[in-house]
């Protein structure tokens, strides 16, 4: 393992990472596989978007640098997750679904169903609408009778 890193925040709220005698701020966190190893394979990149560190876990960090690595992952990559469909239907050449998310009700449209539906891992989809938003649907075949017979119209 490389040399050790440690994450705070400057004077300015800045997110500082930090190895040996340097220091860098701004740097952003970034998830290689956000969601095959939401806590694994970080890359720490500065302000141009330069890699400047690596990490493998953040098992590997002290116990505040990975509070402050989880908060930040978490806000940067905050995505919905929908808890039921109302409905799903066609509608002008796209799918037009109607959910309710863990942030509340949604109205989603997707151009193309199976460009904008991605199976990240088993069960675990990501949908993508017409402006970029992205959605995550767990376990569809497990959630309740209505949202099942929804999902089955896609192929579920």
């Amino acid at each position: 393992m490389g040399s050790q890193l440690t994450l705070s925040y400057d004077r300015e709220g800045e997110l500082v990472a930090s190895r040996s005698d340097q220091s860098i701020a701004g740097i952003k966190l970034v998830r290689c596989y956000p969601f095959s190893y939401p806590s694994e394979y970080i890359s720490v990149r500065d302000d141009q978007d330069d890699e400047w560190h690596f990490i493998p876990s953040l098992d590997e960090l002290d116990e505040q640098s990975r509070g402050i690595a989880e908060a930040e992952l978490n806000r940067y990559y905050l995505i919905p997750t929908i808890e039921r469909i109302s409905s799903i239907r066609r509608r002008n050449g796209g799918w037009e679904w109607t959910v309710e998310t863990s942030f509340g009700p949604a109205a989603i449209m997707l151009d193309n169903l199976h460009e904008n539906m991605t199976e990240v891992r088993s069960y675990c989809y990501i949908l993508s609408d017409e402006q970029g938003r992205k959605y995550q649907i767990d376990e569809p075949h497990l959630k309740d009778d209505h949202t099942r017979k929804q999902w089955a119209k896609v192929g579920g």
